[in-house]
C-alpha cells in the first residue's frame, strides 16, 4: 500500500491492533508521518473490493467459458451431422449399385451387397455418435448457481479458517497497487489499477 500523501510505501505497525503508519526515511529523522490508518478498516475494505470484483468477474468468465464450450459442442454436432449425411448418401448409391447389378453375375451382387451393408454399419454408428452428443450436450449452468459461487467465496473469505495472511497472499495476482489518501478531514481509499 502506498501513501496517497507522500507516495512512500506504507509499513504495518503493531500495537492493540495493526495499523497501516507512512513512515519517514532514516534519513528524515526531523519529518513525521504522513498518516497512520487503522489496519481492520482497510483491510476490510480491500477484501470487500477484492470480492466484488472476482466474483463478478468469476461469474462473468464462468458464463463466458460455458459460451465458449457451447460454440465448440455446436462445431462438433455439425460435424457429426455431416458425417451421418456423407454416411447416409454412401449407403443410398451403395444400395442403387446393388439393386441394378445382374442378379446372375453373383460374384459381383455378392461383393456389392457387402459394400451396402459396410455403408449401413458406418450409417448406424454415425448416427448413435450423433445421438450420443446430444445426450450428452451439458445444459446452461443457471445465473442463480453461479451466483451462488460468488456467496460461497465470501464466505470463505470470512471464515476464521482463513488467515490474513492467506488472504493477503490471494490479493497480488489481482490488486496490483492501492492508494490512500487524506484530503482535508476525509480519508479516502482507492485502487490506481
Amino acid at each position: 500500500m502506498v501513501c496517497g500523501h507522500c507516495g512512500r510505501a506504507m509499513n504495518v505497525a503493531y500495537g492493540k491492533a495493526w495499523f497501516y503508519v507512512c513512515q519517514p526515511r532514516s534519513g528524515d529523522a526531523d519529518r513525521r508521518s504522513c498518516m497512520t490508518v487503522g489496519g481492520k478498516r482497510i483491510d476490510a475494505l480491500i477484501g470487500d473490493t477484492f470480492l466484488e470484483a472476482v466474483s463478478a468477474s468469476g461469474i462473468e468468465a464462468a458464463a463466458e467459458a460455458f459460451r465458449q464450450q457451447q460454440q465448440k459442442d455446436q462445431e462438433a454436432h455439425r460435424t457429426l451431422q455431416l458425417d451421418v449425411d456423407r454416411c447416409n448418401y454412401e449407403a443410398s448409391l451403395a444400395e442403387r449399385r446393388y439393386r441394378k447389378v445382374d442378379p446372375d453375375n453373383r460374384l459381383v451382387a455378392d461383393t456389392l451387397e457387402r459394400d451396402w451393408n459396410r455403408a449401413l454399419e458406418a450409417l448406424a454408428a454415425a448416427r448413435d455418435a450423433l445421438e450420443q452428443a446430444q445426450r450428452d450436450r451439458p445444459e446452461p449452468p443457471p445465473l442463480a448457481r453461479l451466483n451462488a459461487l460468488g456467496m460461497r467465496l465470501s464466505r470463505l473469505w470470512e471464515s476464521p479458517v482463513i488467515t490474513a495472511r492467506d488472504r493477503k497472499r490471494l490479493l497480488p495476482a489481482w490488486w496490483r497497487r492501492s492508494c490512500s489518501g487524506a484530503t482535508g478531514r476525509r480519508k479516502s481509499f482507492g485502487s490506481s489499477c
